[in-house]
């Protein structure tokens, strides 16, 4: 049942969490946006970072006692080789669905900025 809890944040709710200048990490766009690698694609955020979302930590915890159980499962080296495999693969999936919705959050802000102070001879051309 917690693993449906998780799935529904993700899938509703997070995109509502996430802000410019919010104090956990994975929800502060301006900290998760930025590239550590270079000080120029960083953008400049007054905040610790210090608050640890309860939902997003649930999921590392479910995550860490799939990862135990697999691991700890009686099975052959084969088939424990395969479902590790496809663990990694569907943690990495979850990174990569959760990544996607920084960007796209700070894009509909941004869009909506630049909506508020269009004139009527000004226009917004929206290239996907």
């Amino acid at each position: 049942m917690q693993t449906k809890r998780i799935q529904k944040y993700l899938k509703v709710d997070f995109k509502t969490h996430i802000g410019k200048e919010h104090g956990s990490p994975d929800h502060c766009t301006t900290h998760a946006l930025g590239v550590p690698e270079d000080p120029q694609l960083q953008g400049e955020c007054e905040l610790e970072h210090d608050v640890e979302c309860s939902r997003c930590s649930s999921l590392k915890v479910v995550l860490m006692k799939i990862e135990q159980a697999t691991s700890n499962a009686d099975m052959p080296a084969d088939q424990h080789l395969r479902l590790r495999h496809e663990f990694i693969q569907n943690c990495e999936a979850i990174k990569a669905w959760k990544s996607h919705l920084l960007p796209t959050v700070n894009q509909e802000e941004s869009k909506q900025d630049v909506l508020h102070i269009l004139d009527k001879e000004s226009c917004l051309v929206i290239m996907d």
